[in-house]
């Protein structure tokens, strides 16, 4: 009897294993579901190129498809946008014309068919638009290069951007730098910063042909951190046996560590040995023992700053069994 319900409770449990299977594996049919779209209005009219584009959320969809053309689908001047987001809105800045456009929902095996809208944009005053800091916001780098990105504007000629040290001031002292225009439709700029362990707040406005300027954008912050990882284990001069794990403390901002190794300290380049983590630890075996394992990391951020190395620090392969 009790074979039985040991052949039953297995039967049950594999029957569990594949249903909790096919549900990571299959998704919802969205099929025949409707976008419903919030907001421009049908064939409004606005006085204004910024322009945020909003839709309701459909049940189900993981990403919506965002196209939007100069004209209409039928006959299109110009595709401005098709993107594939996972927000319900998206802000743009456009020129003078009329425009047509279209989300659907999306997710790994359905989609829902377009609902599209028009709106027309009769005149654009410059001094009136605004423009969109997209990063970096509240990012943590570990060293002074780093990239600055808003959304473009079609009238601007060139972009005026500030980085303060203090909140909300942008008074003297200042970074300030122009900026003229890039040619993709997200204006950037490769700011060097000094490298100074800190807070930093950023703002950009766009500049015409004839000089008008928009305001300046909304404040995004980033920080700079200049502080290398602290080593954790083994300790300095420490008996250990193999495999041995090295730890390192995480870094605020890291998205991966350089492990640096060497049997002769670090005097000799050729003999520095290294290897890449995302991790904060690595399962060494690369020595025999009686070695003395010289040892160091830097972190890397997501602008590939490279932090500075940590204290060097050694540990000895134990060549008792």
């Amino acid at each position: 009897m009790d074979r039985v319900n040991n052949v039953y409770l297995l039967c049950f449990s594999t029957l569990l294993l594949v249903l909790s299977s096919c549900s990571l594996i299959f998704e919802p049919s969205i099929e025949g579901e409707k976008v419903s779209l919030i907001s421009p209005v049908e064939n409004n009219i606005y006085n204004t190129g910024s322009i945020t584009f909003w839709w309701e959320v459909v049940e189900g969809a993981r990403n919506y498809r965002v196209q939007i053309v100069e004209g209409t689908f039928n006959n299109a001047l110009n595709l401005i946008v098709d993107t594939l987001i996972s927000k319900d809105k998206i802000f743009l800045n456009l020129s003078s014309g009329t425009y047509e456009w279209r989300v659907r929902g999306e997710n790994g095996s359905f989609m829902t068919d377009f609902t599209s809208r028009k709106l027309v944009i009769d005149s654009v005053n410059f001094n009136d638009e605004r423009l969109e800091p997209l990063t970096p916001d509240n990012i943590v780098f570990l060293g002074g290069k780093l990239k600055l990105e808003w959304q473009s504007m079609p009238s601007a000629v060139s972009y005026l951007v500030q980085i303060d040290s203090v909140s909300n001031v942008f008074g003297e002292g200042v970074l300030e730098e122009r900026v003229l225009q890039s040619s993709g439709s997200i204006a950037s700029l490769l700011h060097k910063v000094n490298n100074t362990s800190g807070q930093f707040y950023w703002r950009v406005k766009g500049v015409d042909h004839q000089d008008n300027s928009t305001p300046f954008s909304s404040v995004r912050t980033f920080s700079i951190k200049n502080s290398p990882p602290d080593l954790i284990s083994p300790f300095d001069q420490q008996k250990v046996k193999l495999p041995v794990r090295i730890f390192w403390n995480k870094l605020s901002g890291a998205v991966s560590y350089n492990l640096y190794w060497s049997k002769k300290s670090f005097q000799n380049e050729e003999q520095i040995e290294s290897v890449k983590r995302e991790n904060n630890f690595y399962d060494f075996d690369s020595a025999e023992p009686g070695d003395t394992i010289y040892w160091r990391v830097s972190a890397v951020d997501i602008a590939d700053n490279i932090s500075k190395y940590s204290e060097e620090s050694y540990f000895i392969i134990d060549n008792e069994e």
